[in-house]
Order: C-alpha cells, then structure tokens, then sequence
C-alpha cells in the first residue's frame, strides 16, 4: 500500500517472524525503507507518559538523518486536484456510513463551513457519543475529501487470522468532495502506481487541495450516502459533534 510513494520510511518496531521477513524483502526490492527499532535504534526513545511497550517514540529529523534514501525525491501524486473555481459534478449529499461489519461503522458529516466531512466511528471502545475523530490539537478530523474503495481481501501469509487488502487491480468506487457524491472506479496496475479514480463516464475524479481520508470496505460491503431521509442519524452525528 505504501510502496507508491517514492520509497517511503517505515518505521516500526515488533513483530512475527512472518511481518518481519514480508518487511524485510520490501526493503530488499526498494518498495520501502526498513526504518524500524532494530534498523535505527538511535532514533527512537521511550517516554514515561506510559507503560511499555506502549511508550516507544520516534525522533522524525534524527530518523530522517539516518535513513532517508540518497536522491530519493518527492512521490507521485496520490491523486489528481481541480481548480478552486471548478464546482465539481456530482450529487449533492450529507455525508455517508461505511459498515466494516464486526461492530464498527465509520461515518462522515459535511461541514460547508469547515469545507470537509467531519468523521466519526463507533466500535467497541466508542458509542455514539464519543465517536468523534479527534486531532492531536484536539479538533475533530474533517478531511476535505473522503475516497470509499471497494477493495477485495486475502488473508495475510504471516498470519491466516489477520485479513489484508488487495490494493492493486481495480473496483467499485465513490468519491465524496465538496458536499457531493461521485459514483466511479479506482484501478491500480502495480504497487509502484497510484490508484487512477475515474467517474461512470471514464474521465478522471479531480478532487479538492487539501486532506484526504482514504476508507477500503470490503466489496459487497454496506455504504450509504446520507440524505434527508437519514435525519435520525444525522442528527445523532450533530450532536457528537466536537
């Protein structure tokens, strides 16, 4: 999943003999650059705010200074962005509800004022009335876009019980930026590429500058886009609000 993104830094720390080979061969093939405990044990510290193992940190600049990859640039776009005049075609909606089954639905409210889709998840360390998303700084996460991929999963060679997603081929998708809905595609023909998100018509989805959450149901799973006939949820929404 990260392997599009120009080498990217991985840091980490722990892990199965299975995660621990995957990660390693990655490194070996230049998808990725082990960045982990192990690799770059100067750049990492244990605070006493909590109890281990749950209190290890990392040092990003003296990470950076130790591992970053020679010339390694900036990454390919993730995806592609219009103009700030340019309204976007799509139907206009309130937000939308993904359903990962297993007890957790993510939900997303937009927010004309904050120009995003205000985030929300309930599961089971999280009712409805703390379900709000938060920031470090303490504000709710509102992305200015949100990018539902309908994604198909296995289950991972080091771990039978752990599912993973199959992020590159192609599926059902549905793009939602700037209060609105766009039904579409996502097709990712490598892990070196990006996923190209196209509307039913086959032009490309351009989305609003700014942040994006990207969510991967697993296909045949339930999203519903709300509308006015969703007023009771969106109401248990506004007042999750934070």
């Amino acid at each position: 999943m990260v392997s599009d993104i120009s080498t990217p830094l991985f840091a980490w720390s722990g892990g199965n003999p299975g995660v621990t080979a995957e990660v390693s061969a990655a490194a070996a093939k230049g998808l990725l650059t082990d960045a982990s405990y192990s690799a770059a044990f100067d750049a990492y510290f244990r605070s006493n705010d909590r109890i281990a193992p749950h209190n290890l940190y990392v040092n990003l600049p003296k990470l950076l200074e130790l591992k970053a990859p020679a010339g390694q640039g900036a990454p390919k776009p993730l995806f592609t962005y219009r103009r700030a005049e340019v309204v976007p075609s799509g139907a206009p909606v309130l937000g939308l509800s993904v359903d990962f089954g297993m007890g957790t639905v993510i939900d997303y409210l937009w927010d004309a004022q904050r120009g995003g889709w205000r985030r929300f998840q309930v599961d089971g360390g999280h009712g409805r009335a703390d379900s709000a998303t938060m920031d470090v700084a303490g504000g709710q996460v509102a992305p200015a876009n949100v990018v539902v991929m309908f994604t198909e999963y296995g289950q991972s060679p080091s771990d039978s019980r752990s599912p993973m997603a199959l992020t590159v081929g192609s599926g059902r998708a549905i793009v939602y930026t700037a209060g609105v809905a766009i039904e579409g595609t996502w097709t990712r023909p490598d892990a070196l590429s990006p996923a190209v998100l196209r509307d039913t018509a086959g032009a490309v989805i351009d989305l609003t500058p700014g942040r994006t959450w990207v969510e991967l149901p697993r296909t045949g799973s339930t999203v519903t886009t709300l509308a006015a006939a969703d007023q009771a949820l969106i109401d248990q929404l506004v007042a999750a609000r934070r």
